[in-house]
């Protein structure tokens, strides 16, 4: 695999589809993931446009800064989620992951892992919303993100942004015949997305939607104790 750095256009368009794919998860997740994400993209088109330094083994203090960074997030997770396991959880950990591997792309390989890394991205904003305006915004996003790979992969750049993103959408529009097939073939189970309504990790109180005539009084009662209390004197 070619090992040189993509080229500026390249790493634009990566960056422009991982902002859009990951621009709904700001309402969701908690504001620090949001900060954390955009900081360290925001590092990354600054080092192309300006030449901001960024995280080498020539410069250990952006090295560190950028461990630090890494060092922080992970245990903001640890503190806001209590693991890494679950759909909130684990939804920011790629978040903040695809934020700081772009920081560090120095080679093909790396600007692979980040598109691919990307595609997860799209598909964990499905957990949240399967709306139509949300499923056009992720179209998008991978058209973008093909749009990339076109791009890694036109060594002679014969093609502009504008023929790449095109060539992008024309492959995605003539996935979409299969897409229906499987649509209309593959098995679905009932209810939503992987079966998880809500987060299997998280507690959630209150009443059901609905209900049924005599539901709470074949509530099981419990002789377990519930606290304990000392009073003084």
């Amino acid at each position: 695999m070619n090992s040189t750095l993509p080229t500026k256009n390249a790493l634009l368009w990566l960056m422009l589809g991982l902002s859009l794919g990951a621009l709904p998860h700001f309402s969701y997740q908690a504001l620090w993931v949001s900060v954390i994400f955009s900081s360290m993209l925001g590092w990354r088109c600054m080092a192309i446009w300006r030449s901001w330094p960024l995280p080498s083994k020539q410069n250990r203090r952006m090295k560190w800064l950028h461990h630090g960074i890494a060092t922080l997030a992970t245990v903001l997770l640890l503190t806001s989620y209590g693991n890494l396991i679950g759909r909130d959880a684990g939804t920011a950990l790629l978040t903040v992951m695809l934020g700081l591997k772009v920081v560090e792309i120095r080679s093909s390989r790396d600007y692979y892992l980040s598109c691919f890394l990307g595609y997860f991205l799209v598909v964990t904003n499905f957990f949240y919303s399967q709306s139509i305006p949300n499923a056009a915004l992720m179209f998008i996003v991978v058209a973008i993100l093909t749009t990339c790979l076109i791009s890694l992969n036109d060594a002679k750049q014969a093609l502009n942004g504008r023929s790449q993103f095109k060539l992008a959408s024309q492959m995605l529009l003539q996935a979409i015949p299969l897409m229906l097939l499987l649509f209309v073939l593959f098995p679905r189970i009932s209810g939503p997305l992987w079966g998880l309504p809500t987060d299997a990790y998280s507690g959630k109180t209150g009443i059901d939607d609905s209900m049924t005539l005599g539901k709470i009084s074949q509530l099981i009662q419990s002789d377990e104790i519930a606290f304990r209390v000392k009073f003084r004197d």
